[in-house]
């Protein structure tokens, strides 16, 4: 209920992305053809979970009280971005979640590797900390692929 119209479909759009490929790999099974979509497919789906993660972390990030944005890292990011989909995508696409553009991380160190997101809630207080990745940075081989939008300065 703490959220905005906006934030709340983050969720309902992902199980729908979800549930359209699963969809597909079923008619597929039932006509016996490759039931495994393919790997542009997987890679950009997988991407997309990754995202809208960061996504559903970045709104809880705008709400005052700052349980919310922990317990959603203890029990859903951290398992879905490290420790499942982030090294399936490093393993098979070999690209990877660049790990410097987290919460709390100094801009200035990351030249290059993310963009500031306009939208939205303004800072309270302007600085060059990174207060949440709206969506991250991803790398291939030490060259950034796509810079992470982050949100940056003090909003609470």
């Amino acid at each position: 209920p703490l959220l905005g119209k906006t934030e709340k479909t983050i969720i309902p759009r992902t199980i729908k992305r979800i549930t359209d490929v699963r969809q597909k790999m079923f008619r597929a099974q039932k006509k016996d053809q490759k039931i495994l979509p393919p790997d542009t497919q997987r890679r950009d789906l997988i991407r997309f979970i990754i995202d809208q993660v960061h996504r559903a972390e970045d709104s809880l990030a705008l709400i005052e009280d700052q349980t919310y944005r922990g317990a959603f890292g203890e029990l859903v990011f951290k398992d879905v971005v490290f420790r499942s989909n982030g090294p399936y995508l490093s393993k098979h696409y070999r690209i990877a979640i660049d790990t410097d553009v987290v919460a709390g991380a100094d801009t200035q160190a990351l030249v290059g590797r993310f963009k500031k997101e306009t939208s939205g809630i303004k800072p309270k207080r302007v600085n060059k900390k990174v207060w949440s990745v709206v969506i991250p940075c991803y790398s291939q081989d030490g060259v950034t692929i796509r810079p992470a939008t982050v949100r940056v300065g003090d909003y609470f």
